[in-house]
């Protein structure tokens, strides 16, 4: 159990919250009193269902701030979950090619991903909407000034309705042109789902003060590729917001072949480190730690928590998968890159991603799912993946209920790897 999970399971217990919500349907808590514990915004940012603290995650809980002095936890439907097309093929916009200061191996942060966006016109793609190119005109942190809104419980039922008075909000940024306004939370990875309040509350402050439709997008970035998401809201309805389109861009032109995966698979295979073995599916979370920690060198457990969007665990479990890759080491409490990692973090994107997939494949269990796959033409099945996982003297894996739930990596990194492919290079 992580600090966060532990401290708030003391706060449920100290004003016994649980019994609260089941009397009132939800139970208001103050700032003030959270801060006793731990620092508010460790406290009470979890941008994902997963981020929770375990009490609210098995009492299916959440929390949102009503003021900057006063939060709400109650059986709420605050997160949705994406329908990441995957059939979606990128659609190649490359970056001014005058530029000297900013390309698709230089950028390393939401900001600066933000800028290509901008650059490239992916922006004026994907809305299309008015005669003349989106502007930014907003950015950073605001108040919220005050409105009402209405939100689901779990159940989908019963609609609790809420004022809001100054709330803190973050708008990463926000576009105009002579039609309509759009305002944009980015992410420099796609999780199974985003909290809603992140659009939501920027859009109840701004539609109070202009006349202009306005579009919400979310955008996650990684290593050249956009994923971006067009909802439109409904009035103050918290769960109406409803997905209108998704489209991939990409401003690094991809020549990764099926031949350069083969390659991969006939190089040398290494032994099993004792280790645990990784849980840890978002191969583009494993991208950005390695360009984090290559730029923050010697990072804490508690830094790399805070300062990635991170929960505990989280950092514990993709630490432990580049632990695995040969990638990161943990000397004195710090993280750091192995020279390994890093090498890969120091290069172009084709040379990092092969080089990622590489180490990948070097260990035994990915290098026979991953032949499957290219004998198949797809990726095995979770019971094939399980009988590979026990053929391959795996560190510390006793139960079947354990294969079952880490076999959902060796998935995730073979789509990783598989999706590198573009036919013909391109």
């Amino acid at each position: 159990m992580s600090k966060v999970d532990s401290l708030w399971q003391k706060i449920f217990d100290d004003f016994d919250i649980l019994q609260e919500i089941d009397k009132h349907g939800f139970f208001q808590i103050w700032a003030d009193n959270i801060r006793k514990y731990h620092e508010v915004r460790l406290m009470t940012k979890f941008d994902h269902f997963s981020d929770l603290p375990d009490v609210f995650q098995k009492n299916h809980l959440a929390i949102l701030p009503l003021s900057r002095r006063l939060f709400v936890i109650g059986p709420f439907q605050c997160y949705q979950r994406f329908k990441d097309d995957l059939e979606i093929k990128p659609k190649y916009m490359p970056l001014p090619d005058t530029l000297q200061t900013l390309s698709p191996d230089t950028i390393r942060s939401e900001q600066s991903a933000l800028f290509a966006a901008t650059l490239a016109g992916i922006i004026d793609d994907f809305i299309g909407e008015g005669n003349n190119r989106f502007v930014p005109t907003i950015e950073g942190r605001q108040g919220s000034d005050k409105f009402s809104f209405q939100i689901k419980n779990v159940n989908g039922e019963r609609p609790f309705r809420f004022d809001v008075d100054n709330s803190q909000l973050e708008i990463d940024i926000g576009y105009e042109n002579d039609a309509c306004v759009v305002l944009v939370e980015a992410k420099m990875f796609l999780e199974n789902d985003f909290l809603v309040r992140q659009l939501f509350y920027p859009y109840m402050r701004w539609k109070q003060q202009v006349t202009k439709p306005i579009h919400l997008v979310y955008l996650a970035y990684c290593d050249g590729i956009y994923k971006l998401f067009h909802f439109q809201p409904t009035g103050d309805d918290y769960n109406g917001l409803k997905l209108i389109k998704q489209a991939n861009y990409t401003i690094h032109k991809n020549t990764i072949s099926l031949l350069d995966i083969e390659k991969l698979v006939n190089g040398p295979l290494v032994s099993e480190p004792h280790i645990p073995f990784p849980q840890a599916n978002s191969v583009e979370r494993i991208l950005n730690m390695l360009i984090y920690l290559y730029e923050n060198v010697g990072a804490t457990s508690e830094q790399v928590t805070l300062e990635n969007e991170f929960v505990s665990r989280q950092t514990n479990y993709y630490m432990c998968a580049m632990q695995y890759l040969g990638l990161v080491l943990k000397d004195k409490g710090m993280y750091r890159l192995t020279p390994k990692g890093i090498e890969l973090a120091k290069s172009d994107i084709k040379t990092r991603h092969l080089g990622l997939a590489g180490q990948m494949i070097e260990h035994k269990v990915f290098r026979e799912c991953l032949k499957i796959s290219l004998s198949q033409g797809e990726i095995p099945s979770q019971p094939v993946i399980v009988e590979v996982m026990k053929k391959s003297n795996l560190y510390n894996i006793n139960s079947e209920t354990t294969y079952f739930r880490r076999s959902s990596t060796i998935y995730a990194w073979l789509y990783w790897i598989l999706n590198l492919i573009t036919p013909d290079g391109e």
